[in-house]
């Protein structure tokens, strides 16, 4: 509970996500996840987020981007890690961002590619570090 209290007293509200625990099915994390972010934007309205996700997990970003809490969304910055790990063959599609604005997403590799980002402007972008998108299945 220690660490619970700290992270409240420490963070302001809405900075983290919090999960249910004792999920016995795994479309309930997504779920859980949408709930969650709905739960937040009916809190702060007229507040803007940026969403950070790994490449395979992205599809929460793509249907949040898509869905009414699209104007909530500042940017959305998804971790390409096979682009980092030889290892991590995990496919991922990226057919749901070719009807979301392409400047407000980006795939990048490591966190030095976010360095210098003008984010409270709108720039979701590094135009240094190529995207390689197929809007197919990738990875």
């Amino acid at each position: 509970r220690t660490y619970v209290d700290y992270l409240f007293s420490n963070f302001p509200l809405g900075s983290l996500e919090m999960r249910p625990i004792n999920l016995t099915e795994p479309s309930q994390i997504l779920e859980a996840r949408q709930n969650s972010l709905l739960k937040l934007f009916q809190t702060f309205p007229q507040r803007k987020f940026g969403m950070y996700s790994l490449a395979y997990t992205s599809c929460l970003a793509t249907d949040v981007a898509s869905s009414s809490g699209r104007r909530l969304i500042a940017c959305i910055f998804i971790r390409n890690t096979s682009a980092t790990d030889p290892d991590d063959k995990i496919p991922f599609s990226t057919k749901k961002f070719k009807n979301i604005n392409n400047d407000t997403w980006f795939f990048y590799r490591t966190a030095d590619d976010l360095l210098n980002l003008d984010i409270a402007n709108g720039q979701c972008r590094n135009d240094s570090v190529p995207q390689n998108v197929t809007f197919g299945e990738q990875g």
